[in-house]
């Protein structure tokens, strides 16, 4: 694994560097993304002075298929990706500030694990958007010694990161407002995200806020995006 992770950085195009470099750190920060940054943020306010994070700056989609980009191809796949070559399909992954939010345009939804889908939602739930997760998953993972883990116990440091900028969900119980990651709901929708919210809820799938209550429906994606 060592060696894995020399190669991958001996080949990594630096955008960004710097003259000096200290002896030794308060904290190293491995990775950049949402999560990394929040903590790098967290750390400079409780007075640590001497931490380092990886610096890049974010250029959307125009780092997809890049050295910006992992390149993960997945495996091929038995139901899905009938249309594509070999039934596989491209998986990006950031390789810059902001890890993957930085190329894969920065949709939320709070979760650890893949973009499987227990929504239905725009396509990009498909490749960019984490999930925040069942609570039964979480309450799995603490049955089988994962203590701490359980929804109960995680649930409100998900409120502690969060900045919900949208006044309809601030309030429902399942949002906050004092946490340093922005999460907005995109002010202009695709005519055909429309298209498939309507369709959705008459087949029967409730509209709702998908990182609410309800577990099981159709709405839009929320993004880690301010103004």
């Amino acid at each position: 694994m060592s060696y894995i992770i020399l190669k991958r950085q001996e080949d990594f195009r630096q955008i960004g560097s710097r003259e000096k470099w200290l002896t030794s750190y308060d904290y190293i920060i491995v990775g950049a993304g949402s999560a990394g940054a929040v903590v790098a943020n967290r750390l400079s306010k409780s007075g640590v002075e001497e931490t380092i994070v990886s610096t890049m700056p974010s250029m959307s989609d125009s780092l997809k298929n890049t050295a910006m980009d992992w390149n993960y191809t997945i495996v091929s796949q038995n139901y899905s990706c009938f249309g594509l070559n070999n039934r596989t399909m491209n998986w990006p992954r950031g390789r810059a500030l902001g890890g993957t939010s930085a190329i894969n345009r920065m949709d939320y939804e709070l979760a650890p694990g893949s973009g499987t889908g227990r929504h239905l939602c725009h396509q990009q739930n498909v490749n960019a958007v984490h999930l925040r997760g069942n609570p039964k998953d979480f309450d799995g993972w603490a049955h089988l010694g994962a203590n701490g883990w359980n929804w109960s116990q995680v649930f409100p440091y998900f409120l502690k990161s969060e900045n919900e900028t949208d006044p309809s969900l601030a309030t429902n119980g399942y949002h906050s407002t004092a946490g340093p990651l922005t999460v907005s709901t995109p002010p202009v929708v695709e005519l055909m995200t429309n298209q498939w919210v309507i369709a959705s809820n008459v087949s029967g799938y409730k509209i709702i806020d998908l990182n609410g209550k309800q577990r099981t429906g159709t709405g839009i994606t929320q993004r880690n995006v301010r103004n």
